[in-house]
Order: structure tokens, then C-alpha cells, then sequence
């Protein structure tokens, strides 16, 4: 039987949302947790209400919205305050996205679904998948990337050491796509990814 149902995670700047995006255009339906995590970072929901309460309105915007700079500032400075973000966050992120890949697997089961999940071996999250594809780039590669985004060293070293080191995602996975290269190079592999499964 053909694995329908993909979780797809790696390491941050390896290209997920990218190689997403391309099986997007393929055809494939697509779920993002970083997506849900925003929707439930807005004013008056869940997450949002418990970011307040433990975190304080000192990270609110005029309009009230999350200042996800400001939160990503003071949670990546202290370990602590991640894992603590992490532990309010995760579980209403986790039940939206199994809400949304039953309603998947009942109606629309025809359709391969990815679900880009970045910290899914981080917080156990592979069980409602059929299999795994991690994106994966090397680290110089990766710094390069997160430079052109504006972080700055220590930030970049925050980020990457709230993940697990990228080689045991990539032994624990089904499939890798290694992007180290170009969009065409990326293109390539997601075609032969998409003709092999």
C-alpha cells in the first residue's frame, strides 16, 4: 500500500516550507504546525491566552498580537522559558493537526498528505504518520541561510540548539532530501521522491 500520510521535518533553514511548497504544486495537500501555532497565537485564543498568562502583556503589540520577535528574544536567551513555551504550546498544536489529518484520512484519503511538523521528532509527534521525510542541508549551509535572514550568531546557535542534531533525524527517517544546492537540484529530488513512493 502506498504511504499516503508524511510528516516533514529537519533542521531550521534546511528548506522545508520550500520542498513543501513544491509538493503543494503537485498536488499533494499540505498542513504546516507553524501555521496552526500562529493561528493559535491570535488575540483571544487558547495559546495566546496562556502566553499571556505565563509570559506577560510586555510581549503584546498595540494591537495585542504576539510580538513573535520579542517571544523568540526572551525564550531562545533562556532554555528554560522554551521549554516551558513549548509545553503550553505544543499540545493544542498536536490536537489540531491529528483533528485535521483524521478528517483527512476519512474524506480525503486519495490525496497524499505532508504535515511539516519542525520539531516532530522533538515532542514525539510521528505516530499519526505513515512515514517521515526530513529535508536536511549541511550546518555551513544552514548558518548561511539564518546570516541572510538577520540572525546573528548567538541567535543562530539558540535556535539550533533547541533542535536535535540534524544526523539523528536523518537515521530515524523513511527519506532524505538533502538541499544544499539550488532549487533546480531540490526540484529534481522532489520529483524522484514524489515518483517513488
Amino acid at each position: 500500500m502506498k504511504k499516503r500520510i508524511w510528516g516533514l521535518t529537519g533542521g531550521i533553514a534546511c528548506g522545508k516550507s520550500t520542498a513543501a511548497e513544491m509538493l503543494k504544486k503537485m498536488g499533494w495537500k499540505i498542513l504546516d504546525a507553524d501555521t496552526i501555532a500562529h493561528e493559535l497565537m491570535a488575540p483571544g485564543q487558547i495559546n495566546w491566552k496562556l502566553i499571556v498568562d505565563n509570559f506577560g502583556t510586555s510581549i503584546l503589540k498595540d494591537n495585542l498580537e504576539i510580538n513573535r520577535s520579542a517571544l523568540a528574544e526572551k525564550v531562545f536567551a533562556h532554555p528554560e522559558e522554551l521549554q516551558l513555551l513549548n509545553k503550553l504550546t505544543h499540545p493544542n498544536i498536536c490536537a489540531n493537526l491529528l483533528t485535521q489529518i483524521e478528517h483527512h484520512r476519512a474524506h480525503q484519503a486519495s490525496t497524499p498528505l505532508l504535515v511539516v511538523v519542525p520539531l516532530l521528532y522533538e515532542i514525539d509527534f510521528v505516530a499519526p504518520f505513515d512515514a517521515i521525510l526530513v529535508v536536511a542541508a549541511s550546518l555551513a549551509i544552514q548558518k548561511h541561510r539564518l546570516i541572510q535572514r538577520g540572525l546573528t550568531e548567538s541567535a543562530i546557535q539558540a535556535r539550533l540548539k533547541a533542535q536535535w542534531p540534524l544526523q539523528e533525524k536523518i537515521t530515524r527517517a523513511d527519506c532524505v532530501i538533502w538541499n544544499d544546492g539550488s532549487l533546480e537540484t531540490l526540484h529534481m529530488q522532489i520529483n524522484v521522491f514524489q515518483s517513488q513512493i
